[in-house]
């Protein structure tokens, strides 16, 4: 089989399973791109292919043919079977196979280590820039450096989606000391209606701002920073809400 047929057999995989290349690389603990580089036609390393493989349920073997049907009868026959999403010729022999791969990859694979429960997980983008807790900040960037990644049910259960989710850096110390200065915080971009008393990232004229939601005694909203020695500001006509803060984590 050449190499270039391995993206149509991933994406049958992943059709038969009702999945994505994202979600089945990051519940195998793989990089989140680590299945849609395959599928983009890229080469992977084998170590990385193997991974991939054991992650869809697939067999991975290098060796000398082993005089399945398919090779047999050529490879392409097989391929052109795969693109077109109907069983290739020995299909039952395929499904034994991948069936014992399956077992093999379970017995292969490692103890847990007692004690140890292994939660199902996702990964949410972090960018580059950091927002204010003070006078304003640059604005944020959208280019993804890195991924920080959540345990699944504890994203469900705050009813959070990870593609809607964004990790930023916090400067400044005027929401001290709910968010010390150089803390990581989760931001919500799928809630962007204001609440009374919750923390918002919000796009000002001045630059991108985490402060508290609030109102005066008139019922005008205000820019609320947690320090004492900050002032109440009245929320700008023209600001934008970019997202709720959800979660917050420091390096002690």
């Amino acid at each position: 089989m050449d190499v270039r047929d391995i993206p149509a057999i991933v994406r049958l995989e992943l059709q038969r399973r009702g999945t994505n290349p994202f979600r089945a690389a990051v519940e195998a603990r793989l990089p989140g791109n680590a299945i849609r580089y395959v599928l983009e036609g890229r080469e992977p390393k084998v170590g990385r292919m193997a991974e991939v493989c054991k992650a869809l349920g697939l067999e991975f073997y290098i060796g000398t043919p082993r005089g399945r049907p398919e090779d047999a009868t050529g490879g392409d026959e097989t391929v052109r079977a795969v693109e077109a999403g109907r069983p290739p010729q020995g299909a039952e022999l395929w499904d034994r196979l991948r069936a014992t791969a399956q077992e093999l990859n379970r017995l292969l694979e490692p103890p847990a280590a007692a004690g140890v429960i292994d939660f199902p997980v996702r990964q949410v983008d972090r960018m580059t820039l950091s927002v204010a807790a003070g006078g304003g900040a640059a604005e944020m960037d959208e280019a993804v450096v890195d991924h920080l990644t959540f345990r699944r049910d504890w994203l469900d259960r705050n009813g959070l989606d990870p593609s809607q989710c964004t990790v930023v850096d916090v400067q400044g110390e005027s929401m001290e000391p709910t968010l010390p200065e150089g803390c990581t915080i989760l931001v919500d971009r799928a809630r962007r209606r204001r609440r009374a008393d919750g923390i918002f990232v919000v796009r000002t004229a001045d630059g991108v701002v985490v402060k508290r939601a609030g109102k005066n005694a008139s019922g005008a909203w205000l820019l609320i920073s947690d320090h004492p020695a900050w002032e109440p500001a009245p929320w700008p006509r023209d600001a934008v809400v970019i997202g709720e803060v959800k979660w917050m984590g420091v390096t002690l």
